[in-house]
């Protein structure tokens, strides 16, 4: 038993690859593992990895209708504030589109990642006509956004893809604009992503991206996002804090122009309040 006891707490010691992973907080808040013994270690040992796999399954969305209730009740309630925050915000950051090279023809390329239903073709400018691409995994919007994309002359609807961001089928150096929102927190690898973005967009096109991202170091919202940010990633499968800016400022492009601001969200979406804007542009290459 003493050998059993050794090894486990090897593997949980503080220098260990497993309990590195762990956040601070929760390190310093959990018990020292070198003091389990023989008595104690059915307690702090087997109840906890016996119980834990079985919660989460109880608790998960698909399984338990209180839980898939919840979640979908959230995400209306973060649907409607995001589409208020659309009205002002968006206009300013969406008026960048302005500013991409364009020809006689006046059109422009654009590929919309996490399309949803198409809640940004209203703020297109309407002097230019765009080729959209739909980037949406979920099968749901994509109906609702044909139908919507009709009541908008300057926007054809080219290809839709029902696929995730990490690999979309076009060719390299294809489109004008890729336009990304609230959607870099919750794909699976953020770098494989925004290369990708580099790749398909043409040298001097521009990437205008709109997240919500981690708070200030040493700030109380900080502790908040930290104490969230798991129960968020199971429940929604949404990163709390990320260092976005660093993530695409890291990503290879010519220039990246990234803006900080705190989004006016009612207070139960207190943790995603901090926010960043702005535009990347790829270089010639």
């Amino acid at each position: 038993m003493a050998e059993i006891l050794n090894n486990i707490t090897a593997i949980f010691s503080a220098d260990s690859p497993l309990i590195s992973t762990v956040p601070r907080a929760l390190r310093d808040w959990a018990m020292d593992w070198r003091s389990i013994t023989a008595s104690n270690a059915f307690r702090y040992i087997v109840v906890p990895t016996v119980a834990a796999p079985i919660l989460l399954h109880v608790l998960s969305p698909s399984r338990n209708p209180v839980t898939k209730r919840l979640r979908t009740a959230l995400m209306a309630h973060y649907r409607v504030a995001i589409g208020e925050m659309n009205k002002t915000e968006f206009e300013e950051l969406y008026a960048l589109m302005d500013t991409v090279p364009i020809g006689d023809d006046r059109v422009l390329s654009v590929v919309d990642i996490a399309a949803g239903t198409g809640a940004l073709f209203p703020y297109f400018p309407v002097d230019v006509n765009w080729k959209y691409y739909a980037v949406e995994p979920n099968h749901d919007c994509r109906a609702v956004l044909e139908k919507n994309v009709k009541d908008f002359h300057n926007v054809e609807l080219v290809q839709y893809f029902e696929t995730g961001a990490e690999q979309i089928g076009l060719a390299s150096g294809n489109v004008d604009v890729v336009i990304m929102r609230h959607a870099l927190c919750s794909v699976a690898d953020a770098r494989k992503v925004l290369a990708e973005i580099k790749r398909i967009l043409k040298p001097g096109g521009k990437f205008i991206f709109f997240e919500h991202v981690r708070a200030e170091n040493d700030s109380v919202l900080l502790i908040m996002q930290q104490l969230l940010k798991h129960p968020l990633f199971y429940m929604f499968q949404c990163r709390l804090c990320e260092n976005t800016c660093s993530l695409i400022g890291q990503a290879g492009f010519a220039q990246v122009n990234c803006q900080k601001f705190y989004a006016k969200l009612p207070l139960s979406l207190f943790a995603l309040r901090p926010h960043i804007s702005g535009v990347a542009v790829k270089g010639d290459e």
